[in-house]
């Protein structure tokens, strides 16, 4: 369980990442780092639900 919150995290931490970055590059288009910023939330999401699927036991 600690692997899944580790692995989402860092997902998540992309995202905030790719939002500050953008704010930081381009001046005046906090707008842009902000759109990022919650683009990068679901893609958090999304890759806490895949490795989750992915290292499932199904059996």
């Amino acid at each position: 369980m600690l692997y899944e919150v580790l692995f989402y995290l860092a997902f998540l931490a992309a995202g905030i990442f790719t939002g500050a970055t953008a704010v930081g590059i381009i001046e005046g288009a906090r707008y842009w780092g902000i759109l990022l910023y919650l683009l990068g939330l679901p893609v958090g999401y999304a890759g806490f639900i895949a490795y989750y699927l992915l290292t499932a036991d199904w059996h």
